[in-house]
């Protein structure tokens, strides 16, 4: 495991955890921000994790609000992957996702993307740790669509 940032191979930077971490801050904060002003109603979530109320859980997950939790991220991650390879967070920290030959990704490929990455986190984050531990930085998500998040230059 390497502490850099950067990680040289081939034409590519590849972007280390700490970009990645820092670009998925950044638009989690970004998308839920929005979402708390556009669906308040998706706030209950917290509530009933910080309360601790657990039995209702299941229930907010099949409601309106609880959907708009999951599928609006989702069609974020698409539409600025598709759009541009990259997401507000990845912008600020200067990376984005290529194919094989640097080059953007397909609309195809960013939905495939956006569902493989909840995968990565689906059991206990375990799809995002190769990315500590790969040479090209490659979480389970990138290995699924042979996609890479490089450093945009």
């Amino acid at each position: 495991m390497t502490d850099g940032i950067r990680i040289k191979t081939n034409n590519f930077e590849y972007a280390a955890w700490p970009k990645r971490i820092g670009a998925l801050i950044i638009d989690m904060t970004l998308v839920n921000v929005l979402m708390l002003i556009i669906f308040p109603g998706t706030i209950r979530l917290f509530y009933f994790l910080a309360g601790q109320s657990w039995a209702e859980l299941p229930h907010y997950f099949t409601s309106f609000d609880g959907i708009v939790f999951w599928i609006l991220p989702m069609i974020y991650m698409i539409l600025m992957q598709g759009l541009m390879s990259r997401t507000v967070g990845m912008i600020m920290m200067k990376t984005k996702v290529a194919d094989a030959n640097g080059k953007n990704i397909s609309w195809l490929n960013a939905i495939f993307r956006t569902f493989a990455f909840m995968l990565s986190g689906l059991i206990l984050f375990l799809g995002f740790l190769p990315i500590l531990f790969t040479p090209k930085k490659q979480g389970l998500h990138d290995r699924l669509t042979k996609t890479f998040v490089i450093l945009k230059r």
